[in-house]
């Protein structure tokens, strides 16, 4: 129920006003200007939060503070600047309406006061100071928003500033330094520790004073198995199987702010150990490709002097063949055979020295085959890893 103030010297004219809208609001009386603004001024005193009053109806002609007086007061009090103001008066001229609208009056009435008049003006003018109040609340809220998407954008930019830099990282004191420099642009100070650096078991630890203290690292490989994310007072540790990373001043009065800052250096830490990963994956595939590379060319040595050898066997082999035709053929014409016998036995011996060609061939195409295979193992070999 809206609460509303009679301020009139005449207790008839207060008794009048009260009456009409008692039904329908909080009503409170009082019967001078002065008296008005001591009880406004007992409200700020207790610095209670919003205004005593919903809505005043203020008579002009009063003595001590007068109406315009009593306005102009009213509206210098923080807490009931925004009250709106109805003035009440028996005249009904221009010069009181503008005096009435310099004071802060927001509406005018005349007396004797009409009962419709009183109560559509009063209704009309709360239901205006509500929408106004809605319409401030939104544009609080909208602002509120608005601030927060823009910080959350900076946030945004770190997090793609940190994924661009650490992208051409080719070490762990890189990453260190990377994820350092997206602490400081959050306005945080730590420390990083990478585990096992480059597999050899060793311990990397960098804070945002270059070198971590011997008690920082200490803590730190003590806390890395406390969980994903700890807090502990205004620090807190994120840890990943090879990363752990160190926030030490982080906004314990902000619990949004807070939040978002966890969740921020989470995504940093994974994705430090994501890109550690994936540089040592590519080292040790770099050394796959180097072994693969000596292995071949052993094989393609190895296959060069077996191609030679076999190219000498197989020209030996040939020579050898066709002496044995010869001798054979020598052999048969001192035999005593007939011309049929003769016939046969020249054309087994003449088939089997083609058959001996052919499987010579047939070796030959072998090595044409193994040598295309060394060939495309080695463009392989030398793609990109």
């Amino acid at each position: 129920m809206a609460r509303l103030a009679i301020v009139d010297d005449s207790e008839v004219q207060r008794r009048l006003l009260t009456a009409l809208l008692e039904k329908t609001y909080a009503v409170s009386s009082f019967p001078s200007g002065d008296a008005f603004l001591a009880a406004m001024s007992a409200v700020e005193a207790k610095a209670e939060s919003g205004a005593a009053f919903d809505l005043v109806l203020l008579d002009i002609e009063m003595p001590g503070s007068n109406g315009y007086e009593t306005c102009r007061q009213l509206k210098a009090i923080e807490a009931t600047a925004d009250t709106p103001v109805i003035f009440v008066s028996a005249h009904d001229d221009a010069p009181e309406r503008v005096a009435a609208y310099e004071a802060g009056g927001d509406d005018f009435i005349v007396k004797p006061v009409a009962a419709n008049e009183l109560k559509h003006k009063v209704g009309a003018v709360l239901h205006q100071r509500a929408a106004l109040s809605d319409l401030a609340a939104q544009s609080r809220m909208a602002q509120q928003v608005a601030f927060t998407a823009m910080t959350n954008i900076g946030e945004l930019g770190v997090l793609l500033d940190f994924m661009r830099r650490s992208s051409t990282c080719s070490g762990a004191a890189e990453i260190a330094d990377a994820l350092l420099a997206a602490l400081e642009a959050f306005g945080l100070s730590g420390a990083v520790q990478v585990r096992d650096v480059d597999g050899a078991g060793s311990t990397l630890d960098r804070s945002s004073v270059q070198q971590a203290a011997p008690l920082q690292a200490t803590v730190m490989e003590s806390m890395r198995d406390m969980g994903r994310i700890f807090v502990f007072g205004s620090r807190g540790i994120v840890n990943y199987a090879r990363i752990s990373l160190l926030a030490n001043n982080l906004p314990t009065d902000n619990e949004d702010h807070l939040g978002r800052l966890r969740d921020n250096l989470a995504l940093l830490a994974e994705g430090a150990e994501i890109r550690l990963e994936a540089i040592e994956a590519s080292a040790a595939l770099g050394n796959m490709k180097s072994d693969a590379v000596r292995a071949l060319a052993v094989l393609r040595n190895t296959l060069a002097e077996a191609t030679a050898r076999a190219q000498a066997a197989r020209q030996n082999n040939q020579y050898h063949t066709v002496e044995l035709l010869d001798t054979l053929s020598r052999l048969v014409d001192g035999f005593d055979l007939t011309p049929v016998q003769r016939e046969t036995i020249s054309d087994l011996i003449h088939e089997g020295a083609e058959q001996s060609l052919r499987h010579y061939d047939e070796s030959a195409h072998v090595e044409s085959d193994f040598e295309n295979i060394v060939g495309m193992l080695e463009k392989l070999a030398k793609a990109r890893v």
